[in-house]
């Protein structure tokens, strides 16, 4: 099993971050706000993105998470994860949008319970990130797009997820994988390809 990992970073928050409220109004990039509530007019949706996840075309995704700290917050949000469902997602610069990208039929509830300054680890999105990876078009390099999509709570709820009190809490993505067994390599019972993909040295 490989793991990749990669952590988006203060100088990419013009095009790795966004937000945007479900009725399509205050796109802002450079932030991710992550907002629940009884109206399209108070619900979000937060886009991270990561660009070049080194993950083969054909692998097994065997665990994957998001970490998120809070810069500040009202209450704890539930919001439901899933991808860009595209081969290749685009920055936020490109497309600038995150309220009406294509999603992912998977996806998986989080109770982000915001203490700032913290992280606060996702539940399991492997199945998120596997229906990215089973896309005909998918190849190692593509970027997934993470969207986080605010629950209609019946309550005006909010919190900032951080990228400003340092690497330590900027927003993480942990993917645990098996590559598929090369052709000729020997078969189910060859060796499989072990090691560690960081995007900051971090591990």
């Amino acid at each position: 099993m490989t793991q990749y990992q990669q952590t988006i970073q203060d100088a990419d928050e013009p095009t790795h971050m966004a937000d945007e409220k479900q009725d399509g109004s205050s796109f802002t990039t450079g932030q991710a706000v992550t907002r629940a509530g009884n109206s399209t007019a108070i619900r979000g949706v937060c886009g991270l993105l990561y660009d070049s996840v080194a993950i083969p075309a054909g692998s097994t995704i065997d665990s994957a998470f998001l970490q998120v700290g809070s810069a500040g917050s009202v209450g704890d949000i539930l919001v439901d994860i899933h991808a860009n469902d595209v081969d290749d997602a685009a920055n936020f610069s490109v497309e600038a949008d995150a309220t009406s990208r294509a999603r992912t039929t998977a996806s998986v509830t989080f109770n982000y319970t915001n203490i700032p300054q913290t992280m606060d680890d996702s539940p399991d999105i492997k199945t998120v990130i596997q229906e990215v990876v089973d896309r005909a078009g998918w190849s190692s390099e593509n970027s997934i797009c993470l969207l986080l999509v605010g629950r209609n709570n019946g309550t005006s709820l909010f919190a900032q997820i951080d990228n400003d009190l340092g690497g330590n809490t900027n927003p993480r993505l942990t993917i645990n994988f098996t590559e598929p067994t090369a052709a000729g390599g020997g078969g189910s019972g060859g060796p499989q390809l072990q090691g560690v993909f960081d995007m900051q040295g971090m591990i």
